[in-house]
C-alpha cells in the first residue's frame, strides 16, 4: 500500500491525471480486498479516505498556504463522511485525487526572499485577475520599484515576464488535465477573452490550445 501512495503522489505533483487515476484505483481494490467481509466495511473504507486525504493535504501543503489547504481537507472530510455507500465512496475519492491534481497546478517555486514570497503566493491565487506591479507591491506593502528589483533578483526574470509564464503554466495544466472549454480556461487563467488568450498561448507554445490539449490531455 506504501508503495501505491508513493506512486499516486508522484503523478499527483507531476499532474498525471491517467496514473494518478489508475493508483488510485489499485489502492481501492487493495482496500476491497482487505476490508470487504469484515463488519463496518464503509467506516474502515471511511477512515482510510480520511487519512489519504490527510496525506494528499501534506504533500499539497509543501509550496502553498496552508490555511487555505486547511479548508480544503477540512471540506473533503465532511464530503466523506457524508457518503452512504462504498461505490459513492471510491468515486467521491476519484474526485479527490483529481482535485488535489488541480491544486498542484498552482504550486510554485519558492525563493530565499519572504516579500518574494508572499508575492508568488498572491500571483499565484490572482491569476484569474487582472495583475499589475503596483498592485501586487501594495498587496505586501513595498514600493513598486523594490519589488521589481527582488524580482529579477530573486526570480531572474522582470515581473510582467513571470506573470506571462505563469498564466501559460497555469493554462498547459488546465488543458491537459480538465474539460474546461476555451473560454473557462482563458478567464481561469486571467486573459480578457478566448482569442487573446489563443494569440499568446500560440505564440509561446507554437501550438493552439487545442493542438496542445488533443497532444497532451490523458483519456479519461
Amino acid at each position: 500500500m506504501v508503495l501505491l501512495e508513493n506512486q499516486l503522489l508522484s503523478a499527483i505533483n507531476n499532474h498525471n491525471q491517467k496514473d494518478a487515476v489508475y493508483f488510485y484505483q489499485q489502492i481501492s481494490k487493495q482496500i476491497h480486498r482487505q476490508l470487504f467481509n469484515r463488519p463496518c466495511y464503509l467506516r474502515y473504507a471511511k477512515n482510510y479516505l480520511i487519512t489519504l486525504n490527510t496525506l494528499l493535504y501534506q504533500n499539497a501543503s509543501q509550496n502553498s498556504r496552508k490555511i487555505n489547504l486547511l479548508k480544503k481537507r477540512n471540506s473533503i472530510m465532511k464530503e466523506i463522511e457524508k457518503q452512504t455507500c462504498i461505490e459513492s465512496l471510491f468515486n467521491f475519492g476519484q474526485g479527490m485525487i483529481k482535485s488535489y491534481i488541480a491544486l498542484s497546478c498552482h504550486k510554485y517555486t519558492t525563493t530565499s526572499n519572504p516579500l518574494v514570497n508572499e508575492a508568488l503566493w498572491y500571483i499565484h491565487n490572482h491569476l484569474h485577475k487582472k495583475l499589475s506591479l503596483k498592485q501586487v507591491a501594495h498587496e505586501i506593502h513595498i514600493s513598486s520599484n523594490h519589488l521589481s528589483y527582488l524580482f529579477s533578483k530573486y526570480v531572474g526574470c522582470s515581473f510582467c515576464e513571470y506573470i506571462s509564464k505563469a498564466k501559460i503554466e497555469k493554462s498547459k495544466c488546465l488543458l491537459k488535465n480538465t474539460s474546461l472549454p476555451l473560454l473557462d480556461i482563458a478567464l481561469e487563467c486571467g486573459f480578457s477573452s478566448q482569442s487573446y488568450f489563443c494569440y499568446v498561448f500560440k505564440n509561446s507554445m507554437s501550438a493552439t490550445p487545442k493542438q496542445y490539449r488533443d497532444q497532451h490531455q490523458y483519456p479519461k
